[in-house]
């Protein structure tokens, strides 16, 4: 009987608060078909660290379960802490919203944007190639690429050469990142504005060549989700710049169904997985569940094996803070799976971000920090409105909301010394005044 009073209170929980937070929306007019960067970023909250919580408690992955996801009250657990932070992330973005301007992608239209002139491309193009030396620099660096020990049918290797690649690479990964990823991608989306603008033969060549060279960088280490994302990137772009944030959901049921395929693929090609049924399940698994899993074994850690940590995951740059960082993600990684940091496989275990503010300040830290990042998020969509409106601006707040959607599945402690923020404001701030100046 009690068995099934839980799983009955489980599901009114699970079922019942986004049905109250809907109800509410509609009561107040919200249209929930019309986008905002706090409402996508809100959504993706829900995604990735809500409804894979459902088949966690019901044993539906099979996956998960084998690994140890199994007790039914700490995933309850995890399902208040998710809706707690949700709740909170919601009243923060909602407290100082009226008393800012909407941000750029509220108020941006194709129309407004100018093209780029020849020499800006020519200007984009110098940038391009400065972004290409530092991705043969990095590929020059590492011994093996994943890719493509993945098509020499090599797994296990692949597998040492993501790691290689990334968390145990030893020349400064995050700065080559910056410039391969971020700073590409800040290219890639602005070429694609400029196509949304103006299909010329030239504008559709510039930025061919750019989706190619971010789409490699990508993928060279068999990261399907970062791809993805810059897919889904684009197809926010175009709801905001040409729809105007308006979601029809004929459009929406397509692009899913081809977002399913293309993934699908992907997860066949670099996983080595041959059903196709078995590789679409995967990415259900990996999507719902992949971020808010983990959050399992920090409720199982904290307090029980490392006392709550009070500030000392948070960022210590150049040692300047009184206290020795501790690296929260890996340290779960290496508790939970010993036998991998056996074999020198350097994991971490990232999720939602109320696990880091539970890990450091029990559950009062999940309703503070779940406020303070929803109104820090709030303040960052409406500076964007200082920005000229341009296809870089847009590409900016495209990016500060793939940017925020990390919160799902990461940390917020690194949002507080955002140096990848401040590296990428600086470089389309630069863009813009060499643009201007053309």
């Amino acid at each position: 009987m009690s068995d099934s009073i839980n799983t009955l209170s489980f599901l009114l929980i699970f079922f019942g608060f986004p049905l109250t937070l809907y109800m509410s929306a509609r009561f107040t007019g919200k249209n929930i078909q019309m986008l905002s960067p706090s409402y996508l970023v809100i959504l993706t909250l829900f995604a990735f660290s809500y409804v894979g919580i459902l088949p966690l408690y019901f044993e539906w992955d099979q996956y998960y379960f084998d690994i140890g996801v199994r007790d039914k009250s700490t995933i309850t657990q995890m399902l208040l802490c998710s809706s707690i932070v949700i709740l909170s992330f919601i009243l923060g973005s909602l407290t100082l919203a009226h008393r800012f301007p909407k941000p750029i992608l509220m108020k941006s239209r194709i129309e407004d944007i100018n093209e780029f002139s020849l020499m800006d491309k020519l200007l984009i193009a110098v940038v391009m190639i400065f972004i290409l030396a530092v991705l043969m620099l990095y590929v020059s660096k590492v011994d093996n690429l994943a890719i493509l020990l993945i098509f020499a049918n090599d797994s296990e290797a692949a597998k040492l050469a993501r790691s290689a690649m990334g968390n145990n690479f030893s020349g400064g990964y995050h700065w080559y990142s910056l410039v391969m990823h971020e700073f590409m991608y800040i290219v890639t989306l602005s070429l694609f504005v400029n196509c949304l603008k103006s299909k010329s033969l030239s504008n559709l060549v510039f930025f061919g060549v750019a989706f190619l060279i971010n789409s490699f960088s990508l993928l060279m280490s068999t990261e399907k989700a970062p791809f993805m994302w810059l897919i889904i990137s684009m197809v926010v772009t175009h709801l905001f710049v040409r729809k105007s944030g308006y979601v029809q959901i004929r459009m929406f049921a397509k692009f899913t169904a081809f977002a399913l395929i293309l993934a699908t693929i992907l997860m066949s090609l670099f996983m080595g997985v041959e059903d196709l049924l078995l590789s679409f399940y995967s990415i259900f698994s990996r999507l719902f569940s992949g971020s808010i899993a983990p959050s399992y074994f920090y409720l199982g850690y904290i307090p029980e094996h490392q006392d709550f940590l009070f500030g000392r995951s948070f960022p210590n740059p150049a040692g300047i803070l009184p206290f020795e960082h501790f690296r929260l993600t890996v340290e779960v990684m290496n508790w939970r799976f010993p036998e991998l940091a056996g074999l020198g496989i350097v994991g971490s275990s990232p999720t939602a971000f109320w696990a880091e503010a539970y890990s450091n300040f029990s559950y009062i830290g999940i309703i503070f920090f779940g406020f303070i990042m929803g109104v820090y998020t709030s303040i960052a969509f409406s500076l964007t409105s200082k920005l000229p409106n341009s296809a870089v601006s847009i590409a900016f707040s495209v990016w500060l909301i793939m940017h925020f959607k990390d919160l799902s599945q990461s940390g917020f402690s690194g949002y507080f010394f955002d140096m990848k923020l401040a590296f990428v404001l600086m470089f389309c701030v630069f863009i813009n005044k060499v643009i201007k100046r053309t």
